[in-house]
């Protein structure tokens, strides 16, 4: 996890402090626009707009509180997966894996990215999770404001990670509002874990950071290869717990 770097990094720098003069940077994963359209499309899908059934007032408001915890677990363990060296050489998930570590040597490099070309970087991930379990569930109607939400959320939880990398006077009122009430991540919290890369996972809301940051400490090390088998159980539980309630 860079442990080399820790205490030399340059936070706001336009250019990665690794890259030699004369080098190019390497775009470590490409946005893919097939997948961006095939979430969207899910996404509007899964709205009022296609199908008003599940959407009452009461479960409207219980699914989306669901969604939010939901996404908020998912990701502080995203974060530990994708921060563990030991993924860098899995295919598929080994690129995303070097980007997340990337990320550590030049963090407010996000920042500086087009906002429309830094969402796509989440919808790959998003497509291999959501649209199978959304229609393996889709008889279960009530859970469709779920998903709806869950995808909502997964573009919230990927600008909360941004905007946690931007000074206070750059950022919207309403989103440096949020981060003073603990609704979205805030540059405050999110900096400890660029400290030391063992703490402070969460790049939502940072609800889940006591959770995973006892975890880490007492259970299970971040380092352990073992979070990526519990990253895929997490991610299937809507249709695991679906299943096994037929």
């Amino acid at each position: 996890m860079f442990p080399s770097v820790i205490g030399h990094v340059p936070y706001f720098t336009e250019k990665n402090p690794f890259v030699k003069p004369g080098e190019e940077e390497d775009d470590v994963i490409v946005p893919s626009k097939i997948a961006s359209a095939a979430l969207i499309g899910v996404w509007f899908m899964l709205s009022p707009l296609w199908d008003t059934a599940g959407w009452s007032i009461g479960n409207v408001i219980f699914q989306a509180v669901l969604a939010a915890f939901f996404i908020e677990g998912n990701s502080g363990m995203f974060h530990i997966v994708f921060d563990n060296e030991k993924m860098n050489n899995i295919p598929i998930i080994g690129p995303a894996a070097k980007d997340f570590q990337i990320h550590h040597v030049q963090p407010a490099a996000i920042t500086k990215l087009n906002v429309f070309e830094f969402m796509q970087q989440i919808h790959l991930p998003g497509v291999a999770i959501i649209p199978w379990q959304a229609y393996l569930t889709s008889d279960w109607v009530s859970m469709r404001p779920f998903w709806f939400f869950s995808i909502l959320c997964l573009h919230l939880m990927f600008l909360a990670h941004r905007w946690s990398h931007m000074l206070p006077s750059q950022n919207y009122s309403v989103v440096s509002w949020c981060q003073k009430n603990g609704l979205l991540l805030s540059m405050k919290e999110h900096i400890k874990h660029h400290k030391t890369y063992d703490c402070n996972f969460s790049i939502f809301t940072g609800w889940s950071n006591i959770v995973y940051n006892n975890f880490t400490k007492t259970v299970l090390p971040a380092d352990s290869f073992l979070y990526l088998p519990l990253y895929v159980v997490y991610c299937h539980l809507p249709s695991i717990i679906y299943l096994a309630s037929k």
